[in-house]
């Protein structure tokens, strides 16, 4: 609000004062709140597998690190590993350490 709005409601250049700090105490706030409600959503959901929930572990194979379930063996990239290890694939050697992973 503005003071001369505030002014025209009678109130005091002090109360304007207190308004205006109570306003920015509030954003700050706020602010803290959603950063903190942020860091909770993550923690939550961090490294849990999307299909199931379950935890999921890093494997590292050759130049890529998977993600692998613990439970279901869903097997997730992250952004960008899937081509490196497209690219490794032409050798088959990726190809065959994945395939390891995998239980037929």
């Amino acid at each position: 609000m503005s003071n001369e709005y505030l002014s025209k409601q009678g109130y005091s250049n002090e109360d304007a004062y207190i308004q205006q700090k109570e306003a920015e105490h509030r954003l700050e706030r706020d602010k803290k709140r959603a950063k903190q409600q942020h860091e909770q959503e993550k923690e939550l959901h961090w490294m849990r597998c999307p299909k199931c929930g379950s935890q999921m572990e890093e494997k590292e194979m050759e130049t890529v690190k998977i993600d692998i379930c613990t439970s279901c063996e869903g097997m997730y990239f992250d952004k960008g590993e899937f081509e490196i290890a497209a690219k490794s694939l032409e050798s088959h050697d990726m190809f065959d350490k994945i395939a390891g992973f995998l239980k037929f």
